[in-house]
């Protein structure tokens, strides 16, 4: 019998016939249900800020710039920030990731101030994200980073997508975020003792030992604000033995020592009129401390343990009118005065200013902007300073936290880290050693020391003699392609 022979294209018919079939009934592919929605350009900073202030329950981001500019009031991005802390305060979980970029150092600060958990990703790695995943259900994600020029004026594309099951995939890297990088290190601020402003605003009383040049009745008089038994108005007795030994005199020479303490308690007294007080060597003496007009500032109890008491009565002036101020201000935020201004409000001679904050600085107890003085402008009308008061670390602890950069980065990448960062007077700064380090990697350290030795012959209060400055300079030459290989 013979048989046909089918030809091939009825064969491929078939088979498409078939296959159309298979699909045509077949059960539909599972995928992620997703809303979306467009929040590019001018919608995103009013989403996004909606949707943290609805968080129930945590909150991850990941952000390739992070740029707070404090000292900015128009600025933003502070918007989007207070609304983390406050989603903080209400026990929603932060975690906020940001590249090694050393202007996110700002941002890393005032979060952690507010309890917020910040990672760096390793400096050998760009983490160029912009993502954010909020309750494990809704995820913003775009080209927007969290900077005033991505938020009022670039061109971005952005979008927020609500489905649980997308959100998943999109957590997981955060895990792998996690894996690559380092918990910024919290430095806990102790307790403090209550200075009446008084101190302060009185120029008959801090301003006068300042020109007087009286830094022993000064720390005799904090000495006594943090040892006092009783409220002010209430005499306490403490004996001269136990004076002598707070004012680090020693046990020789009792009898010259308890005739230095007559002298401090005596001016304090009568020159300064900060207490009463009466007694003998023998049973010891009651001190009244006087109650100030007006209100009071806490002085963390850091001031000695650090060895500020130490410092010039200028010097010492200044940090806690520093102290003040960064209280009124909010901890974590700029604060700014002119020169000027500081020298009457606290009744200093502005040329010894810029001298007390450059010993500060340089002890890594202040940061400082400094104001640009434009050309044939004189000093005292240039643009004002902006300060933030830095936690005050013990000497063991600072030892401990440079031991864990070492064991990080190796002590050869630490040292010429500190190094780079004596250049631009902030070699105690662990957070310029930190960014040193992050652009040693980035852009290899010729190119560093190239860029640094281009500011670090400016004056100290030039505001070109950073590292923010050399992060620039380095930007700047690698988009023109002027890096040495």
């Amino acid at each position: 019998m013979r048989r046909e022979r089918i030809p091939k294209c009825y064969n491929i018919s078939m088979f498409a016939v078939i296959l159309f079939a298979l699909l045509l009934f077949a059960p539909p592919v599972s995928a992620a249900p997703v809303d979306a929605a467009d929040i590019s350009n001018r919608l995103y900073l009013d989403a996004v800020s909606r949707e943290i202030d609805n968080a129930k329950s945590e909150i991850m981001v990941a952000m390739y710039s992070l740029y707070i500019d404090l000292y900015d009031k128009e600025n933003p991005v502070q918007s989007l920030t207070n609304s983390l802390v406050a989603a903080k305060k209400r026990g929603v979980k932060i975690t906020v990731f940001l590249d090694a970029d050393s202007e996110n150092n700002q941002a890393c600060r005032f979060l952690q101030n507010n309890q917020i958990d910040v990672y760096f990703i390793k400096p050998s790695i760009t983490m160029h994200a912009k993502l954010i995943v909020i309750d494990g259900e809704t995820v913003i994600e775009g080209s927007s980073n969290w900077t005033r020029n991505a938020l009022t004026k670039n061109f971005e594309s952005d979008s927020l997508i609500k489905g649980k099951e997308f959100a998943a995939g999109k957590s997981a890297f955060f895990t792998k975020l996690k894996e690559n990088s380092t918990l910024a290190p919290v430095i806990l601020v102790p307790a403090g003792i209550n200075v009446p402003t008084a101190l302060l605003d009185d120029p008959k009383l801090t301003a006068r030992m300042v020109i007087d040049n009286d830094g022993r009745a000064f720390d005799f008089y904090l000495l006594l604000l943090k040892h006092a038994a009783s409220a002010p108005g209430v005499p306490y007795t403490i004996g001269y033995r136990e004076l002598s030994g707070l004012l680090g005199y020693g046990a020789n020479a009792k009898f010259l020592n308890y005739a230095r303490i007559d002298k401090l308690l005596t001016r304090l007294k009568d020159k300064y009129g900060l207490i009463d007080y009466q007694g003998d060597h023998k049973s010891g003496v009651a001190i009244t401390l006087k109650p100030l007009i007006g209100e009071t500032f806490s002085l963390p109890l850091g001031y000695w343990d650090v060895g500020l008491n130490k410092l010039l009565i200028g010097s010492k002036a200044v940090y806690l009118a520093c102290v003040r101020e960064q209280e009124l201000t909010g901890m974590g935020l700029w604060w700014s005065l002119s020169d000027k201004d500081f020298a009457a409000k606290y009744h200093i001679y502005y040329k010894s200013i810029p001298r007390s904050v450059k010993q500060l600085t340089e002890l890594d107890l202040v940061d400082i902007h400094h104001g640009q003085l434009e050309p044939d402008q004189a000093y005292n009308d240039k643009a004002p300073n902006y300060y933030l008061l830095k936690p005050l670390i013990p000497a063991a602890e600072k030892a401990r936290l440079w031991q864990a950069l070492e064991a990080t980065y190796g002590k050869d990448m630490v040292a010429q880290a500190r190094q780079l960062a004596e250049s631009v007077g902030e070699s105690n700064d662990l957070d310029a050693a930190q960014s040193f380090i992050r652009l040693i990697v980035r852009y290899g350290v010729n190119n560093v020391q190239i860029a640094v030795a281009q500011v670090s012959g400016y004056s100290h209060n030039n505001p070109m003699r950073s590292v923010e400055y050399v992060a620039g300079i380095l930007r700047t030459k690698s988009a023109e392609g002027d890096l040495e290989d």
